[in-house]
């Protein structure tokens, strides 16, 4: 940092609430209108707009409309003597005609509103989902494929080859799906969907995927050789056998890029213990209820789940008691989603497979087919600033990490202020793990970043195992969200036994007190906006406190405690002057710019301004309290009268990184070498399902903080 850098970790990280809010993502999936073949209970939200739908003649409800219920919203506890106000319900008077049209008749109004246009994510036309699962063996359906062929299904650029088992439509899906029996551990189960028996495989191998995205292998061709150029494109058959058809479907708008794993099936039920990946947070949980209520944004209808988290629900999503079913809105700390947020639960599939787990050969799927290797060659930070930008750049979130990758990331991308850490040789006094650390730091997290810009997840773990391992009294550091303020100080001072980075002296007895972070509290500020200048003078002040030298690097702790933020926003300037808060620093007159020889504590207490703009020689002092009717202020002087006055100095700090945090979650604001900022978040994005890993972003901040 060339003796001019600092910054500031979390919590204390001081930025306009404004600028630092997470970006949200969330994943993008295709809602489509449901045209139900049966008689089925529409979720409704009521709005104020003095509408009211249609009902039948007031009679009491059959059985028949109670188990409907039931198998519609797969919850058997429903009871059909307590039908929830948003339940639109009818009597049964013609049900299957009367339903059935008044169902029509609501989605068509829906399709058609002017002012709506479809969406990337939207089809503009209603596609059947299927109420039930059953087989189709018409080979005009299926494109010629059969029961008993051979087939490939190529996954990240890897053939899975196997044996279709089962063709057919799924219950809760419009498109043809084929059960596949795989030659090796590929899909999760033993061909069981939903409860029923569809075809039988050893444990791990059965797996439902589109049709289309399969390729058959041709009966009178080898399977062996490379088969992927021999392969009868099932796509083509299916387009040639529609092509025969009399009505085309109407055009539909492009769907979004899906990756191979999202061609496979979940078959989540209640009890299923899943993680939930929604509005850019992630939450383990187990699932209460599900079945169909209204979207987030209320504009149409969606399977939806209930889950009862294992934490804390991030801020944005709903609660339970949002479900059509009374007996969801009872769960609790219950949020209420689409079941596309669901996921496979890691931590189970994890635990109960030892399948080659150490074979080095082995593709880590849940990390991403990119590594960013062990580079032991120093690096010095990269200088072209568009290199660092762009997703997949950063360091890789995983379980609860970004305490300490946005942490890492502020101190080592683009500056050298703390590179001693990693080439101090051993003491005898060092931990036993003192080597190892250094070696990880350096090079499976430091050099990679600064060469490749990227570091992968499982790199992160090996510090954060190794950091458990030498911090018994610290748990939790695999797996849960820490403060990097508590996590720094026992890097610096415990583990790598760093110099400290401040040295303040007490005014009063002259002891000097040496630390890493400096810890801001400020007692007389009232609520509102105020900076980091204002804040660190007047902590200091308060604690009569001064620095016994300028310090090379200073990590600000600024105040923020929990809910109860003491000020609206904390604006952290890219410069700050220190040189009043310098033990025998001279100042300059803020009026004449000569040595100052005092300052006024009354303005200093009584007003926002900054130690520089109170500072005055006697002659400046005088004529500025007297043009401002101030004449009872009395300057403080610095030095005994007549003591000869050294030439004013100047110490100043550049603002090197932020480190903040929103909704339990770290971010980091970095200033690049060429002087712009870039946003770092190793949680930005997510690809894939159970299988996924987050994706790491960094972008670009042109106009400054």
């Amino acid at each position: 940092m060339n003796g001019s850098e600092w910054s500031a970790p979390p919590r204390y990280i001081y930025a306009n609430a404004g600028q630092l809010h997470k970006p949200n993502s969330s994943t993008v999936v295709e809602n489509r209108v449901v045209m139900p073949s049966e008689p089925r209970v529409i979720p409704i939200r009521r709005l104020d707009t003095g509408y009211e739908p249609r009902r039948g003649t007031a009679s009491s409800a059959s059985d028949s409309y109670g188990n409907e219920l039931i198998s519609w919203n797969d919850d058997s506890r429903y009871d059909r003597r307590r039908k929830p106000d948003f339940i639109d319900s009818y009597d049964e008077v013609e049900p299957n005609h009367f339903r059935e049209r008044e169902i029509r008749d609501r989605e068509t109004r829906h399709r058609s509103r002017p002012h709506q246009t479809p969406a990337r994510s939207q089809s503009s036309h209603a596609v059947a989902v299927h109420d039930r699962t059953f087989r189709v063996d018409d080979p005009v359906s299926t494109g010629g494929a059969m029961v008993g062929d051979r087939c490939v299904w190529v996954s990240e650029g890897v053939p899975h080859k196997g044996t279709i088992k089962f063709i057919g439509h799924l219950k809760g899906h419009s498109n043809l799906y084929a059960g596949v029996d795989f030659d090796e551990k590929v899909g999760k189960g033993t061909g069981v969907f939903q409860g029923e028996v569809l075809f039988q495989t050893p444990e791990n191998h059965a797996g439902f995927v589109l049709l289309s995205a399969l390729e058959i292998i041709p009966r009178s061709l080898p399977v062996s050789g490379n088969a992927t150029n021999r392969h009868i494109s099932l796509v083509q058959k299916q387009a040639s056998a529609e092509s025969l058809r009399d009505m085309p479907s109407p055009p539909v708008p492009p769907r979004p890029i899906m990756r191979a794993e999202d061609y496979m099936i979940d078959s989540f039920t209640v009890g299923s213990c899943v993680e939930v990946c929604h509005l850019g947070a992630c939450r383990s949980g187990v699932i209460r209820w599900i079945g169909d209520a209204m979207s987030d944004d209320h504009d149409h209808i969606e399977r939806s789940a209930v889950v009862e988290l294992d934490d804390v629900s991030p801020s944005g999503w709903r609660p339970a008691y949002e479900a059509p079913m009374s007996s969801a809105a009872g769960v609790v700390n219950g949020v209420l989603v689409p079941t596309s947020a669901l996921r496979r639960d890691r931590r189970v599939d994890h635990g109960g497979s030892n399948d080659n787990r150490g074979s080095p050969n082995q593709v880590r799927t849940d990390f991403g087919s990119i590594d960013s290797g062990v580079e032991p060659t120093k690096c010095e930070p990269w200088r072209v600033t568009d290199d660092l930008v762009g997703r997949m750049k950063g360091i890789q979130g995983h379980r609860n990490s970004c305490y300490l990758d946005a942490t890492l990331y502020a101190m080592f991308v683009q500056s050298t202020a703390f590179d001693r850490l990693l080439d101090r040789p051993a003491n005898r006094d060092d931990i036993p793990q003192y080597r190892e650390l250094q070696r990880l730091l350096a090079t499976e997290v430091v050099y990679p970043l600064r060469k490749f810009h990227y570091v992968r997840a499982d790199h992160i773990m090996k510090v954060r195992e190794l950091l458990a391992k030498a911090l018994p009294h610290m748990r939790g550091l695999t797996s849960e969200e820490k403060d990097p303020e508590e996590v720094l100080t026992a890097l610096f001072g415990q583990l790598l036994k760093a110099p400290p980075l401040v040295e303040l002296i007490n005014l009063k007895d002259n002891k000097v007190d040496r630390t890493y972070l400096c810890p801001l509290i400020v007692d007389d500020w009232t609520a509102g906006v105020a900076t980091t200048q204002h804040l660190l003078e007047r902590s200091m002040r308060s604690a009569n406190v001064k620095f016994a030298y300028p310090p090379k690097t200073l990590i600000l702790q600024l105040p923020r405690y929990g809910q109860q933020k003491l000020f609206d926003k904390i604006l952290p300037l890219e410069r700050i002057e220190i040189t009043g808060l310098v033990n025998n620093a001279v100042q300059a007159c803020h009026g004449c710019g000569k040595p100052a020889e005092g300052m006024c504590p009354e303005c200093f207490l009584c007003k926002r301004v900054t130690l520089s703009e109170v500072s005055y020689c006697v002659p400046c002092s005088t004529r500025v309290h007297y043009n401002a009717g101030e004449q009872d202020h009395a300057i403080r002087l610095f030095y005994p009268s007549g003591r000869p006055v050294k030439k004013p100095a100047c110490h100043r700090m550049v603002l090197s990184a932020v480190l903040c945090i929103e909704t339990s979650h770290y971010v980091a604001f970095v200033r690049s070498l060429s002087g712009r900022w870039l946003f770092f978040d190793s949680m930005a994005d997510r690809e894939g399902l159970s299988d996924g890993f987050n994706v790491p972003q960094s972008s670009s901040k042109k106009n400054g903080l």
